[in-house]
């Protein structure tokens, strides 16, 4: 019986970086990126509501003391990768993300910039689709009652556009 050798490309790897206030929006720029470049994406990981009793902190290593490790962990991310995509939403960028594109540079991987990316419109468009939506209204509406920092996703989302 002859095997018959399968070449397969390896896909580039993308590091997404930017603050975990931008979560959602990492998310979609990472199933984006996966989607339609056939690339592999790595980041933030997306935990649900329930993790901590729906009260996730804005900086969960933090909270739970493992800051250090995961910024470390996430340098080894990009030393992998080909390239880092930088959630740069209303020009913001934190500090950690600024260690993160200063170490990028110093390995010579490419920088994308979701305010400067094709990955950033098509976010931009399904957001601006979605907030259009008698649905969206009433999500927004019912999670606001719920949860006071929805109220600065909200907002976050809204400035974006």
């Amino acid at each position: 019986m002859q095997t018959r050798k399968v070449s397969v490309e390896k896909p580039k790897i993308v590091v997404m970086c930017g603050s975990s206030r931008f979560v959602d929006i990492m998310a979609v720029c990472a199933w984006i990126i996966e989607r339609e470049e056939k690339a592999i994406s790595m980041g933030l990981h997306l935990l649900p509501e329930w993790y901590c009793n729906n009260n996730i902190p804005d900086h969960l290593a933090e909270h739970e003391g493992v800051a250090e490790q995961m910024d470390n962990l996430h340098l080894r991310k990009i030393d992998i990768s080909d390239e880092i995509f930088v959630i740069n939403c209303n020009d913001y960028i934190g500090d950690s993300t600024k260690r993160e594109i200063e170490y990028a540079k110093s390995l010579n991987k490419k920088i994308r910039w979701f305010t400067h990316d094709y990955i950033g419109e098509k976010v931009k468009e399904i957001i601006n689709g979605y907030l259009r939506t008698a649905e969206c209204k009433k999500r927004m509406v019912k999670k606001l009652k719920t949860q006071k920092t929805l109220q600065i996703c909200n907002h976050q989302l809204l400035t974006v556009l």
